[in-house]
């Protein structure tokens, strides 16, 4: 292609990508301006739906599972959710959680409204279940109820209600928790799972609705065709496909505080691996507990997302430097023993060292023993669990051979 038409086509794009660009900041800055529009409370529910586009109120109708009124027009739309929601608003407080519960007290405790900055959260998923709305008041963003709806929400406010938001509570901490683990699962398989566990029934339909709900707020995890899968999961049809091929494997039994602990953000296992890597990184490089952590947290995710050990390694060195190669030798031994105790997506929540015969099991324990550090030649083979010849390329995914690369 001769240089000057390459050039006009570079030009043309990029005409086209600035001009996308302000497209979308001027519909980001329309939307802000709908969003936190002038309000004078209080206001009626009627009046807050009158204020939404057509669409808005028919992701509202889906929401609280309304039926047969999606040819109605807006205004008779907004005058029947509002007719609804007033009446069957306890069916969409069940769905809520503890924290979001609170919410709503603070609110109603509060005159029926906050001012927004003071708290951080997204109000759209409320005003798509027809809870809360905003708007500007005094010069303020504020977060309010409609007046209908805080009468109603204070009449409905009792134990019950509380014993049901903490149940859900539970309910979505152990399925953050299982996806940590898992990666991806059918809902029914973990509605079951989390019942055999805590012991007691799971109504499904209900389970899924608290679920769906929270993950609109929380946007942890994402519910795809697949099944309810973790926010980090890239590619959900291999993901899925892996697990198939291991239909004789059962889950890894993880007990209800497991799944609780891994529900946290923040949440990586402190296997005894992981422990002598945080040792090497406090020992040699001067890290604090709090530094190594929020590496460990990057090494975690990494394992999640099927890093080999050459990519951890070359992670780590984001944050390191590596003075020479017996040092880097130690690391990457290191590394291979954080994945081998590392628990698997692909492997249901298993590590590949669980998965091992039991005499692999102890040809690598003694492996372990008897060196001052972890023998890479030793951790790579347990990946597979198969032998590896010096000229078969190297597990860790550096494209080299084995004798050339982790083997040396």
């Amino acid at each position: 292609m001769p240089r000057k038409k390459e050039q006009d086509i570079n030009e043309i794009m990029m005409d086209v990508l600035t001009g996308l660009k302000e497209d979308a900041l001027k519909y980001e800055a329309r939307r802000i301006r709908k969003l936190w529009k002038q309000v004078d409370l209080p206001m009626s529910l009627m009046d807050c739906l009158l204020d939404l586009t057509k669409y808005q109120l028919d992701t509202i109708r889906r929401n609280l599972d309304v039926k047969n009124v999606s040819a109605l027009n807006k205004t008779e739309m907004a005058e029947y959710l509002a007719w609804y929601q007033t009446r069957n608003i306890v069916k969409t407080l069940r769905l809520l959680d503890e924290g979001r519960l609170q919410l709503l007290r603070l609110i109603s405790g509060s005159g029926g409204y906050i001012v927004h900055d003071s708290f951080d959260f997204d109000v759209s998923c409320f005003i798509e279940h027809c809870l809360l709305f905003c708007g500007t008041m005094d010069g303020e963003h504020v977060i309010f109820m409609p007046d209908e709806i805080l009468r109603a929400f204070q009449a409905a406010d009792n134990r019950e209600l509380a014993a049901t938001a903490a149940r859900n509570t539970e309910w979505i901490n152990m399925t953050f928790g299982a996806l940590y683990y898992y990666g991806i699962m059918d809902p029914w398989v973990l509605s079951v799972k989390i019942s055999e566990i805590t012991e007691k029934p799971v109504d499904f339909m209900e389970y899924y609705s608290v679920l769906a709900m929270a993950t609109d707020f929380y946007q942890q995890i994402d519910i795809t065709l697949q099944g309810f899968q973790d926010e980090r999961v890239d590619d959900a049809k291999e993901l899925k496909a892996e697990i198939m091929k291991r239909h004789d494997l059962d889950y890894y039994p993880f007990s209800k505080q497991q799944l609780l602990d891994a529900s946290a953000s923040d949440f990586f296992e402190r296997t005894p691996a992981m422990k002598d890597l945080a040792w090497f990184l406090i020992k040699h490089y001067g890290f604090t507990n709090d530094q190594v952590d929020a590496i460990l947290l990057e090494v975690s995710d990494a394992i999640m997302m099927k890093y080999s050990i050459q990519d951890i390694v070359e992670l780590l060195e984001n944050f390191i430097k590596l003075p020479d190669l017996k040092i880097a030798r130690i690391l990457t031994g290191l590394v291979a023993e954080v994945l081998n105790h590392s628990r698997m997506w692909e492997l249901k929540g298993h590590t590949p060292y669980e998965l091992l015969p039991e005499e692999q099991k102890r040809r690598h324990a003694d492996t372990t023993l008897n060196s001052p550090q972890v023998s890479a030649a030793s951790v790579c083979s347990i990946r597979t669990g198969a032998k590896i010849g010096r000229n078969d390329p190297c597990p860790c995914g550096s494209g080299k051979k084995y004798k050339k690369c982790c083997g040396a």
